[in-house]
Parts: structure tokens; C-alpha cells; sequence
């Protein structure tokens, strides 16, 4: 059996696009109770104006199908009504995520040492810049990203 459920993150402070995180969690079967399995984040692409359900669920499902946990982060995009700048904001709704999944390790059946992230297209600056995120730490500000600069 699987269970999925869809968890809200703490807000980035960015727009007013709740952030999620769907849980794709496989079930251990008797004979494997504490067994514990490599996860993935799944972070769709969506030209950071959305996050594509095309690149979210099918995506997920396929790591399912590999043996993995998957997770589905529908993380901050642009919000026509912000001034300022959207990136670090989806970065910190991944560590975020990242954490979340940490915590309930036990709970999903996740290994965590074995977390990865997995992105389509511009999301993929959502996860490839992750290591150095776990500290929250502010990013230089040549790595901003503003509604002006995709028009």
C-alpha cells in the first residue's frame, strides 16, 4: 500500500502561494517493518510562474515504481503582487522540505542520509544550489530572480 498526503511548509515570506510537500510513501510490508528507503523531491518546472502537475505526479509515481519514497514540492513562484526578488525563496522551500521529511523519517520509511532533489527545467535552480541552504543563509544578491528580468 501507498499513502499519499499533502503536508503545508511554513511560508518563505514571498508571495501568497501556500508551499506543500505531497507524500508518495510506500507502506513496509510485515516482513520488512523497519526498513527504510532512499527519497526523492520531486521539484516541477513551470517557467517560475507555476509548478506543472504534468512534471509533479507522473514523476513522483515513476520513483515510486523504482523503489524510492517520493515527495512533491510545490514551492514559491513569482507573485505578480511582489517587489522584491523570487529567488532564494524556492531554494528555502526546498531546505525546508528537506527537513520535513528528516523529521518524519520514521514515520514515511526514509533513509536520511539518502535524500535527493529531481527538477525539470528552471526548477532545477531550485535543487542543484541546495547543499549550502541547510544554514538558511542569505544568497549573494547577483542570484536574484525579478519579474522584470523574464519579460
Amino acid at each position: 500500500m501507498m499513502r499519499i498526503e499533502t503536508v503545508s511548509l511554513p511560508s518563505s515570506g514571498y508571495g501568497s502561494k501556500p508551499v506543500t510537500l505531497t507524500v508518495y510513501a510506500q507502506d513496509n510490508v510485515a516482513a520488512h517493518e523497519g526498513r527504510r528507503r532512499p527519497a526523492v523531491i520531486v521539484c516541477p518546472g513551470g517557467g517560475y510562474g507555476f509548478c506543472s502537475g504534468c512534471e509533479a505526479e507522473p514523476m513522483a509515481l515513476a520513483f515510486v515504481a523504482r523503489g524510492l519514497q517520493a515527495f512533491v514540492l510545490d514551492y514559491t513562484v513569482l507573485d505578480e503582487d511582489e517587489t522584491r526578488p523570487l529567488l532564494p525563496y524556492p531554494q528555502q522551500d526546498l531546505a525546508r522540505a528537506v527537513a520535513l521529511v528528516r523529521e518524519n523519517a520514521e514515520a514515511w520509511h526514509v533513509d536520511a542520509d539518502r535524500i535527493a532533489s529531481w527538477a525539470a527545467r528552471p526548477a532545477a535552480t531550485c535543487a542543484q544550489p541546495i547543499r549550502g541552504l541547510h544554514k538558511m543563509r542569505p544568497l549573494p544578491p547577483s542570484w536574484a530572480l525579478h519579474r522584470s528580468r523574464l519579460r
